[in-house]
């Protein structure tokens, strides 16, 4: 008799890139908030990490809690940009260690 785990086994990947994600978000927020500009700390504060309709965590607030996360992040005609969300994911994807992958 063959007993099909098929929908066992989705449930339990998915939970395990759930962690993984999660993890990595908490790292990524970290890495961005270190780099982030700080005039007023408003930009700093509203970096943070929140889950989507679809179950995807995404950095918050960049855009919407400050509204010009943009601004630093690419540069304006009259401003050098200040890169902090890209390197900071770059650090952040240098540092993550999934448990059990080597």
């Amino acid at each position: 008799m063959i007993i099909d785990r098929t929908n066992a086994v989705m449930t339990q990947l998915k939970g395990w890139a759930d962690d993984g994600l999660d993890a990595f978000a908490d790292i990524f927020v970290e890495k961005a908030k270190t780099r982030a500009p700080v005039d007023t700390g408003n930009l700093k504060s509203s970096i943070g990490k929140d889950k989507d309709a679809e179950g995807v965590f995404v950095a918050t607030g960049v855009q919407g809690d400050c509204g010009y996360g943009a601004y630093p992040e690419m540069g304006t005609s009259k401003m050098q940009a200040q890169p902090f969300l890209a390197p900071g994911f770059e650090e952040a994807r240098k540092d993550f260690k999934p448990e059990g992958i080597n």
